[in-house]
């Protein structure tokens, strides 16, 4: 499967109080570094401690050093749509900064349903290539955002829940090659089903 879209928004997060991420800065272009992501970023970096997903996956110790996965955090503008109307709030309270996406893309049909090691590349020559690796989880985190952004605390238990049945959150991906993303880049999302077609 091939699809094309474009870049909508760019972020990058910075840790807040008692290291959450919840400042979000947006940018016109950010710089991509293979193996590492996003620089600037509070996710840059090849290697980050287990969380809970690796110990539950891979039963590792907790904190121990492990492949930093969750290098690029990738949502869809049609996913943030889907995600307030099942939430009951307005869409423009459900956006990259309240989900802490690095990369919005616009209309993108099922991506987060998008299979581990899919390709997203850009039109213009220099831009990086990156690999999704797994769904992004929903946390306690994005549900406060979305609620305070909203203003309505009320939503907050009923956000961790939708984005758990939803599987709507978007996509982690990680830097196969170095450069730099600007907003309204075309986009080029290749499964692997596809580009494995070139080693035959």
């Amino acid at each position: 499967m091939i699809i094309h879209t474009t870049i909508a928004e760019l972020y990058i997060t910075k840790k807040g109080r008692k290291g959450k991420e919840r400042i979000l800065i947006p940018q016109d272009e950010i710089e991509v570094v293979a193996g590492r992501g996003v620089r600037g970023d509070r996710h840059f970096g090849s290697v980050m401690s287990s969380t809970v997903r690796d110990r539950n996956l891979f039963k590792v110790l907790k904190g121990i050093p492990v492949f930093n996965w969750r290098q690029i955090a990738i949502t869809t503008v049609n996913e943030h749509a889907e995600i307030a109307q099942a939430i009951g709030v307005d869409p423009m309270f459900v956006t990259g900064k309240e989900l802490f996406s690095n990369i919005v893309l616009a209309n993108v049909p099922g991506f987060t349903q998008l299979p581990p090691f899919t390709m997203i590349s850009f039109a213009v020559e220099g831009r990086p290539i990156l690999l999704t690796t797994l769904e992004n989880n929903p946390c306690s985190v994005i549900a406060a955002e979305i609620a305070q952004s909203a203003e309505q605390p009320n939503v907050q238990g009923k956000v961790v829940k939708v984005l758990a049945k939803m599987h709507k959150r978007g996509l982690m991906a990680v830097a196969y090659t170095w450069g730099k993303i600007k907003v309204k880049d075309v986009v080029t999302i290749t499964t692997p089903d596809e580009y494995m077609k070139n080693m035959a």
